[in-house]
Order: structure tokens, then sequence, then C-alpha cells
């Protein structure tokens, strides 16, 4: 049996990661957790989506399809909420517990809110996601 990679993180980092591990004869069944619900994107291209210059899935960097030909088990919509390095798992919102050999967290950065009035009004949102 292979060694499993878990990647916490289905952005364009820890993707990026996984096309060089595949590209270079990987040995690893691939796990990938994103807590978004869509397949890896370019958040360079928001704006363009914000602006009706382009549709999400214009700006979409693999689709279903990539994930399924590399034999990756894609994870979407799931939140890894504790990692038990001992025990070497990741659990996920959903109460689901899966282990792995080695783990690449690749959860991207957190925006700075300003501490100023308003921001925490309803309809005001960071400008980070899909």
């Amino acid at each position: 049996m292979m060694p499993r990679l878990v990647v916490v993180g289905n952005g364009m980092a820890g993707v990026a990661c996984v096309e060089q591990i595949l590209k270079h004869a990987p040995k690893f069944e691939i796990t990938i957790f994103g807590d978004e619900t869509h397949v890896n994107y370019n958040r360079i291209l928001l704006s363009s989506v914000l602006a009706g210059e382009k549709a999400a899935n214009e700006i979409q960097l693999n689709g279903l399809e990539w994930y399924e030909k590399h034999g990756i088990e894609l994870r979407l919509g799931v939140r890894i909420t504790d990692v038990a390095a001992e025990r070497k798992t990741v659990t996920g919102d959903d109460g689901s517990i899966t282990s792995f050999n080695k783990l690449l967290i690749a959860t991207g950065s957190t925006p700075l809110i300003p501490p100023m009035d308003g921001v925490k009004k309803e309809g005001v949102f960071v400008f980070q996601r899909l």
C-alpha cells in the first residue's frame, strides 16, 4: 500500500505543490481537503468575476476531471479542525478522521480586517473567496 499524502488547503499553493509531486513519479495516495465547495481557482482573478468580466468557471485552475485523472480524493467543503501529529490523523468538521503518512498544510492567509465601525454589519464581506 502506498503512503498517504494529505493536503489541507485546495488553493493555488497546495495544488501547485501536488502538481510538482505528480511530475516527479509520485508514490502517494493523495487526499486534498478544501473548506470551499469549489475546485481550485485563481484568486488573483476574483476582481474580474466581481466586475462581471469573467464567470467563476473561467478562473478555475483544475476541474474535477484533473483530480480524478490523478486518483486524488478531493474533499470539498470540509474544514480540518484538528491535526493529531502523534497519531498522524486529521479531523474534518464533518466528523471524518483521515490518516496520513505525510501532511502538507497550505491554508493560505487570514485577511486583516481593520478595527473600524461597520465591518461586522450584514452584507459586509472580505474579498478573498469565490
